[in-house]
């Protein structure tokens, strides 16, 4: 690459990076600014849109899809998940977070999870941009293209959407500012840096506090918890204990006081056809709770069921296993 190229696409990543985001939306709030975005209802109603979008992308799209294949859909919604990850979160590739996630499922709380709160430090973890971290490792790089992840989706290579990475952020920045300075700040920059401390809520906080029914799957010392003010945030990934346990399941609210509202949409999509064959943990799961059982030891013979069942074979990724 050209040292000009690399120094414009650097500056770019700068430029649309989150970080840059926190500091107009600090600014705008603490400091002020020539021109201070207005807080009308209707802003705060985009605003609030766009931020429940992205969560579920994120959550819906990125984890319980992509990385736990927890659920099925079209080619066209997966699509449309996957751009807008790309656009939202600060990991910059698809392949890549998952493989990523993995490996943190495997080593959680041990010094080779940069996740861990306890070996790294709440601020560490709530602040980190984990691909940044680890793509310049060899081990970062082969995880980076990995193509065999994704061989029971649609898209089997995503590899395109890193290098188009810059195109579509600056597509997504265009479409809010042709709505003008309010759009921007309240459609774009603020949902953005609420996604970025909602995901990683999910990683510090959710391994920190709140109450622990099950032993993870993988790590028996996983601190992952169970914590409501960080479900409500985040689209219900603060059942972080639930999800460790049973990473299978597109529900990460198990009880009816656990509220899931990213798996509450999840079902309506599923009623309009978008998603279907959905993945939630049977009675006996929800019944072997407090009982300091894993999925390894506990006696249930089976963990899951499926939720709207496809009414008819509709091809796509493999089937659910």
């Amino acid at each position: 690459m050209e040292p000009i190229t690399e120094l414009a696409l650097r500056f770019c990543r700068i430029l649309f990076s989150t970080w840059t985001k926190h500091v107009v939306v600090a600014g705008a709030l603490t400091v002020g600014m020539p021109k201070s975005p207005t807080m009308s209802r209707l802003m705060i109603g985009v605003g609030a849109a766009s931020y429940v979008w992205r969560v579920f992308c994120s959550h819906a799209g990125g984890h319980r899809y992509f990385a736990h294949l927890s659920f099925r859909t079209s080619q066209w919604f997966e699509l449309l998940m996957a751009v807008t990850v790309q656009c939202s979160a600060s990991n910059e590739n698809i392949v890549y977070w998952i493989n990523f996630h993995e490996h943190h499922h495997k080593t959680c709380e041990t010094e080779d999870d940069i996740h861990s709160p306890w070996h790294n430090g709440l601020l560490a973890v709530q602040t980190q941009d984990s691909s940044n971290r680890l793509v310049t490792t060899q081990e970062g790089i082969d995880r980076l293209f990995r193509r065999d992840l994704l061989q029971h989706r649609f898209l089997n290579d995503l590899i395109w959407l890193r290098n188009n990475q810059m195109t579509l952020k600056v597509l997504e920045h265009a479409a809010w500012a042709l709505g003008g300075w309010d759009s921007f700040f309240w459609g774009c920059c603020v949902p953005n840096v609420l996604h970025f401390h909602a995901i990683r809520l999910t990683n510090s906080a959710a391994h920190m506090w709140g109450y622990k029914p099950y032993i993870a799957q993988f790590q028996p010392e996983c601190k992952a918890t169970n914590n409501w003010w960080v479900a409500l945030f985040n689209g219900g990934e603060g059942w972080h204990n639930n999800h460790h346990a049973f990473m299978g399941s597109c529900r990460h609210g198990f009880m009816w006081w656990e509220f899931d509202w990213v798996y509450i949409i999840l079902k309506g999509a599923a009623r309009l056809g978008l998603v279907w064959d959905l993945k939630v943990v049977t009675e006996e799961v929800k019944a072997a709770r407090f009982k300091n059982l894993s999925k390894r030891t506990v006696p249930i013979t089976r963990l899951y069921r499926i939720e709207h069942p496809a009414a008819r074979h509709v091809p796509g990724p493999a089937q659910l296993m």
